[in-house]
């Protein structure tokens, strides 16, 4: 439930997030890739607020450290691993490719895919067609930003920590047995 609840919450926030670009590019015809790369820093330095924060209200913090770090999310919202022998497969990667199967399907047979395909390739092109150009831009950049939560809330169940650094603050070592062994 704690799962559902995370990723539910993620797409929400993702999906809002990603409105706001959307908004401006079809009332404003202000440039999504350029607004979208602040948009970008903005949630960085959000997050970079929260992670260098102490104080009581700030959750995400360990207690124990003496410098503000992210703490590890509760166990019950891990993503699940799933044991076959000597490999493990987090379901994270399963949701991910049930997700590209949807797109490619939503992209190649749907209305709202050949809207989005037309409106890429021309505006003017859609427009003739009598399809409403801006609507079709907002529901994009909608969906798309909801799939970017979903990535983040997948992510996040499977390293188990928030963190604003690319690594994730996660050192893998992996050591190769020795020719004596």
């Amino acid at each position: 439930l704690v799962i559902v609840c995370m990723c539910v919450s993620s797409i929400l926030a993702g999906a809002l997030w990603g409105f706001i670009p959307a908004y401006f590019k079809a009332k404003y015809n202000t440039n999504e890739t350029l607004f979208t790369l602040m948009l970008n820093y903005i949630a960085l330095y959000l997050l970079k607020f929260f992670g260098e924060t102490k104080a009581g209200w700030n959750f995400f913090l360990r207690e124990d450290s003496p410098r503000p770090k992210f703490d590890k999310i509760p166990a019950n919202a891990y993503m699940p691993v799933l044991k076959i022998g000597d490999f493990s497969l987090n379901l994270s990667l399963v949701f991910a490719l049930l997700l590209v199967v949807f797109l490619f399907l939503y992209l190649t047979r749907t209305k709202q895919g050949y809207e989005i395909s037309v409106v890429g390739d021309s505006l003017n092109t859609a427009r003739y067609a009598g399809m409403k150009v801006n609507k079709i831009i907002c529901r994009t950049m909608f969906f798309s930003a909801f799939l970017i939560g979903a990535a983040g809330a997948l992510h996040v169940s499977s390293v188990e920590s928030l963190s604003d650094s690319i690594t994730n603050d996660v050192c893998l070592l992996y050591t190769s047995p020795s020719p004596r062994d």
